[in-house]
């Protein structure tokens, strides 16, 4: 061989291979990047094998093979058959299939997970394969409902462990010829302290079995601890180094939630560690969902161990000891000249054959649009893949010609159901037009749309950290910049969920099939490119040499106005402001000389209008602006349009639509929350049991507005609160003008407490106006509570949980029993309120009571720090 050729080629082996000859020393996280959350990770050999979750998207659990722990590939999927995968049904971004853990042994490879939510779901399962790239068997469905399952191989038996939720790591052996358990699952560990016990992994290292689980919720507050035993039945010594790896205490680190994570063993004994978390933009927002990162893992002299730099994930971290491995990278376009989809590809649930081919028109993917859109927990057509990172351009050719107004395709940024941007062809009014809609929150928050001819179009989403730019080009035409939208729109905590953004197409005929198909001719997916995408708008069409107002915003400050303000056109002398009605646009306005600002006034709340602007002088008129939308605000009244009633629960955050001043009062005018609500009200996710949200940062003289039809006239009044501080914190109510209650708040500690005032005298009637009045701020509040009270002053409340009371009524003593007694205090009152009787007790089945009372009525009551339960009683 030419000696010149033979160095060409070593060199060029050495460059794709990583540059080995130069020395690859770092790597930056996450490894796997867009949502690959919960990942667990095991070695055979030489090769890692890594899945993760995929909630409800189809196939499910992703697998990926790596030789150097830093480049990963996808060679296929865990769960690839509506068989092994049912989904139809599962709700978005929480149901599905989470948690996974993948074990090998002796050949076979094992995946347990859980699967929730879906039709034909039956909780925890596994699978098994010779091959990770698959197949893989049907499922062998356990017989439990623990959620986020792992095994253990050890002492020719196979553990199997998960958590309950009271607090408790459950352990038991399995039988994987039947998936039963050779014996009940015996409770073995508790947390450590913190909430939210999940994702359990069991290993035997040396003469200990170590507990390795997640705590504090996926949220700024994730971390992962560890236990041990010399036994995998326990008792369990938490380790006095704990976290093993958060970012909970480092608010400024770009990673957070750090956690979820497993454990892996390398040739050179060392250690390293997988575990989720996620990249925060634009303050406190993640959109793209939880990825993968990668950590060292170091011991200590008394064998505990800590992951990253002193549990710390940084962002560049020196190579494990192996050979570096890359893959070749994957193409930027996808040409659909396959007979199968990429492996990157997705559906949404379990997609139904008839919607999709990639025979039907070589070259092509065709999405032929059914009835079903994102509003069913079903399948739509549509094919995405995850957005992987930040600055990213998605863009397809595409061929539709929709006959009617319900048919429409093209591509979709999609949160969830009920959150996504869609730049979709249809059809308007007769007009074949594209058009951006931005669905969030479960409704049209705006729509821009764009008449366009017949034939193909490219649609081009392009993506910052902080805004994605949606784009439309026809043949011989510059492409046009529909609009924009903010990437912590689809954030998880602005929506919720687990899951991360998809950029995908999709075709839907909105409750019938459309007459044509979507014929996509090719897909280009790039990240971070090296030139960014910047589209030349061209010169514009143009009349009279007057550009196209660009319309800058559309607000709405009240429930019926909306206010429009766009840029100035040099040679306008005013401009025409037009709506569009019973399709087709009206013109509703002219603006005076220079002035590039309309509001329209006499609206109807709660409603989408859709607006467009023309310059105008004295020679003609411009063509018109993009359209843009705006929602009005809700007219003034009662939260979901219906009084609340008394007796009966009220959540805080549901208090009156209306401004400030007239339904609430707020010192600040946003909510600093950011959840739930648009006005100024401060309002949360809450924690307390039962989740929802909560009022916080409430300070001196706010106050809340709730309409309630007042049925009951004599009620103990229940309220939810928590305070992080000693504050003397002070409560009024106030019923159409008129005191009727008001309490001091003592301090509680930072977790959830329920006060009771009671006997408190309501005036019965309709459409009565309840105000809450916050005279000393200083806590957050859940929920409020208004309970029946008899003519006699006693509750009339059942007791449940399957608590008896007896004898009932009794003399002298009181059996209190209960197969899941949660309560640890026990008190009895008169109906006067006097208490006459209070004891702690423990969390045992029977507690039996002493007591002697005079003859009457009285009121048994059982609580604890988050609940209460009542009882009459009565002594003879």
């Amino acid at each position: 061989m030419n000696i010149n050729i033979k160095y060409f080629l070593m060199a060029w082996f050495c460059l794709l291979q990583g540059n080995i000859l130069f020395g690859q020393t770092t790597f930056k996280n996450p490894i796997i990047s867009g949502m690959n959350p919960d990942p667990t990770i095991c070695r055979v050999g030489n090769d890692y094998y890594l899945v993760t979750s995929t909630f409800e998207y189809f196939p499910g659990l992703p697998i990926y093979h790596s030789k150097d722990l830093v480049n990963w590939k996808l060679i296929g999927h865990v769960l690839s058959r509506p068989s092994n995968c049912p989904l139809i049904g599962a709700y978005a971004g929480t149901g599905g299939n989470y948690a996974p853990t993948i074990r090998y042994d002796k050949g076979t490879f094992y995946v347990t997970c859980t699967n929730y939510g879906g039709q034909g779901s039956q909780g925890a399962f596994y699978v098994t394969a010779t091959n990770p790239a698959g197949p893989w068997s049907e499922p062998h469905w356990v017989d439990n409902w623990g959620v986020d399952p792992s095994l253990l191989f050890a002492n020719d038996s196979i553990y199997y462990v998960y958590p309950d939720d009271k607090n408790n790591f459950l352990l038991a052996t399995v039988n994987t010829n039947t998936g039963k358990f050779h014996k009940t699952p015996k409770i073995i560990a508790k947390g450590t302290g913190a909430a939210s016990q999940e994702g359990p992994h069991l290993y035997k290292i040396g003469a200990y079995y170590y507990l390795m689980s997640a705590e504090g919720g996926t949220g700024m507050e994730h971390m992962e601890v560890i236990q041990r035993s010399s036994s995998p039945w326990g008792p369990y010594q938490v380790s006095p180094t704990n976290p093993v790896i958060t970012h909970k205490n480092d608010a400024s680190n770009p990673f957070q939630a750090i956690g979820h994570a497993d454990l892996v063993q390398l040739p050179d004994d060392s250690w390293w560690l997988v575990c989720l978390g996620y990249r925060l933009r634009g303050g406190n927002y993640h959109h793209l969902g939880r990825e993968t990162f990668l950590a060292p893992v170091t011991w200590d002299a008394n064998g505990w161990p800590k992951g990253g730099t002193n549990g710390i994930v940084k962002e560049e971290i020196s190579v494990p000891n192996l050979t570096p491995f890359p893959w070749p990278k994957d193409s930027v376009r996808d040409s659909f000249s396959s007979s199968a989809l990429n492996l990157n590809w997705n559906f949404i649930r379990n997609p139904h054959d008839a919607d999709w081919s990639l025979t039907e028109k070589a070259g092509f993917l065709s999405l032929k649009g059914s009835k079903i859109s994102f509003k069913e927990k079903d399948s739509p057509a549509f094919v995405g893949r995850r957005q992987a990172a930040f600055n990213m351009v998605a863009s397809t050719k595409l061929g539709f010609e929709p006959t009617a107004n319900n048919e429409e395709a093209g591509l979709v940024v999609r949160g969830d159901d009920i959150n996504h941007y869609d730049l979709l062809v249809t059809q308007l009014a007769g007009k074949r037009v594209v058009m951006l809609k931005k669905y969030l929150q479960d409704k049209v928050n705006s729509l821009s749309y764009l008449e366009i001819p017949n034939g193909d179009i490219i649609l081009r989403v392009s993506a910052t950290d902080l805004e994605y730019k949606f784009w439309a080009q026809t043949e011989g035409k510059s492409a046009i910049l529909l609009g924009t939208a903010a990437t912590k729109d689809l954030s998880t905590e602005l929506i919720g969920g687990f899951t991360g953004t998809y950029i995908g197409m999709y075709a839907s005929g909105n409750g019938s099939t459309n007459k044509n198909p979507a014929y996509f001719d090719w897909f280009d997916y790039e990240e971070n490119p090296s030139v960014p995408y910047a589209w030349s708008l061209g010169s514009k069409e143009t009349m009279n040499d007057m550009l196209s107002p660009e319309i800058i915003s559309a607000t709405s400050s009240s429930f019926n106005q909306a206010k429009l303000v766009w840029k100035k056109v040099g040679n306008a002398d005013y401009y025409i402001v037009q709506r569009y009605s019973a399709n087709k646009f009206d013109s509703i306005g002219t603006t005076l000389v220079g002035d590039t600002t309309f509001t329209e006034t006499g609206l109807t709340g709660s409603t989408l209008y859709t607006y467009r602007i023309i310059a105008k002088n004295t020679i003609g008129y411009s063509q018109p602006s993009l359209t843009t939308s705006v929602w009005t605000l809700h007219s003034p009244g009662p939260f979901f349009d219906t009084p609340s009633a008394i007796s009966g629960k009220i959540e805080a955050e549901n208090y009156d639509y209306g401004d400030m001043k007239d339904s609430w009062n707020d010192t600040e005018k946003d909510n600093k929350g950011e959840k739930y609500r648009t006005d100024g009200v401060d309002i949360s996710s809450c924690w307390d049991t039962g989740g929802g949200y909560a009022l916080g940062w409430i300070e001196n003289g706010e106050w809340l507005v709730y309409t309630v039809d007042v049925n009951d006239t004599l009620v103990n009044l229940e309220i939810r609160v928590l305070t992080w501080w000693n504050s003397g914190a002070h409560v009024k109510f106030e019923l159409d003008g008129s005191l009727v209650a008001e309490t001091d708040i003592a301090h509680t500690s930072g977790v959830w407490k329920t006060y009771t005032l009671n006997n408190v005298k309501l005036s019965k009637g309709k459409n009565k106006k309840l105000k809450v009045i916050f005279d000393k701020g200083g806590f957050d509040f859940n929920w409020m509570n208004f309970v029946k009270v008899t003519q006699t002053g006693i509750h009339n409340v059942t007791l449940e949980d399957g608590i008896s009371v007896y004898p009932n009524p009794t003399s002298h003593t009181v059996n209190i029993k209960s197969a899941n007694f949660k309560y640890n205090h026990i008190e009895i009152h008169s109906i006067e309120g006097i208490r006459v009787y209070s004891k702690a007790t423990t969390y045992t089945p029977e507690n039996m009571l002493h007591i002697s009372l005079p003859k009457g009525q009285y009121i048994l009551s059982l609580s604890n720090q988050d609940d209460k339960k009542v009882v009459k009683l009565a002594f003879e």
